[in-house]
């Protein structure tokens, strides 16, 4: 699993990187009992699982983790925008951060809620081997920068019980990023 602290490094070494620091759908489905996080000062929210726990984090707005401890969600406002291409690359470095890519990067983009989300989702190789399938989310809008994360460790193959559990954590963060609202 991706280690706590490294979360936090992630998004200070990406705001560094672009240069920003200034001076809830199958959940629903399922009958997933959810919570709801709000940052009033960005403009955000989003829900997550209730059995989820928040994270003490300094450099993250929050950093959530499933109860088994081997998935997390995080998310991070900033005061400031950046170009596409500024955004493009703060993604880039957060995959890199992430662990060495052992598949193909799917790129995407689409619209949450009215918000237009560039979106990258891999697998990555991080310490001893194992793999996270990981999903980073951000947007540029309204003179500030948004980005989300979620990454969930994987099992070998015999794991089946693990190897399913991965995949409803996988849904829930799915689901939390789907959630997602940026004040307009």
């Amino acid at each position: 699993m991706f280690p706590r602290r490294g979360i936090s490094l992630v998004l200070s070494v990406l705001l560094g990187v672009v240069g920003l620091v200034p001076g809830a759908a199958s959940a629903q489905r399922s009958g997933t009992a959810l919570k709801v996080f709000t940052n009033p000062q960005l403009g955000y929210s989003l829900t997550y699982p209730a059995t989820w726990r928040q994270l003490p984090s300094t450099s993250l707005d929050v950093s959530l983790q499933a109860p088994d401890a081997r998935a997390t969600l995080g998310a991070k406002g900033i005061n400031g925008g950046v170009s596409p291409a500024g955004l493009r690359q703060a993604l880039d470095s957060t995959i890199k951060l992430m662990g060495a890519s052992v598949g193909k990067i799917a790129r995407t983009t689409r619209v949450i809620h009215g918000v237009s989300f560039q979106e990258d989702q891999t697998t990555t190789a991080i310490v001893h081997g194992v793999k996270e399938a990981a999903i980073v989310i951000g947007a540029s809008q309204h003179q500030r920068t948004y980005l989300f994360f979620g990454i969930v460790a994987l099992e070998k193959p015999a794991a089946h019980s693990r190897a399913q559990n991965a995949q409803v954590e996988m849904a829930q963060i799915h689901a939390s990023l789907d959630s997602i609202t940026i004040a307009r």
